[in-house]
């Protein structure tokens, strides 16, 4: 709920239009500020298995200062290309130099971690019914390249796809 500012001088929450703080970087409200606050928020956020809870945090300096943080990924090519959003390199470390870009969707499927209910210690590798399947995501649909006996022929089967269809991004395994 917004009051109007000009009688009341206040909104809903500690923003308040006479505090020069909230000021004091010109950011507040913008798409970047709320992906830095959206951002430090998961990372505290201890019962956030995704972030917070699997120790994922945000470089300090970024945390105590959003246009540190806004700077560095204005930096950064394709900065807000229709399309990309914001993606960890090594989605097991943290928000910080280096480890930032902007991607497309496709680009963000191909760079994930194995989940923890993966019983074969592969991305894209699982266990139905005995088998292995194997499989890839691809503009968010599940390309499944079969069923296989062993985990060897399932990794080949999904290592063949990836190199035949050029998809760069993927990890071979």
């Amino acid at each position: 709920m917004v009051y109007n500012i000009k009688k009341y001088k206040y909104m809903r929450g500690s923003y308040n239009k006479n505090n020069k703080s909230n000021y004091k970087h010109g950011y507040y409200g913008t798409k970047d500020y709320r992906l830095w606050n959206s951002i430090k928020n998961r990372c505290k956020d201890i019962t956030n298995k995704n972030y917070g809870g699997r120790g994922v945090d945000i470089y300090e300096p970024w945390r105590k200062d959003c246009s540190l943080f806004i700077n560095y990924i204005r930096s950064i090519d394709n900065y807000r290309k229709s399309g990309f959003s914001l993606d960890r390199i090594n989605n097991n470390g943290n928000y910080e130099p280096n480890n930032l870009r902007w991607t497309d969707d496709h680009t963000q499927n191909s760079n994930r971690r194995i989940p923890k209910n993966n019983k074969t210690g592969y991305v894209g590798i699982d266990i139905n019914q005995n088998k292995f399947r194997s499989k890839v995501i691809f503009n968010k649909t599940y390309i499944f390249l079969g069923r296989f006996d062993t985990i060897q022929e399932a990794i080949a089967a999904r290592n063949n796809y990836i190199i035949n269809n050029n998809l760069k991004e993927y990890k071979i395994q």
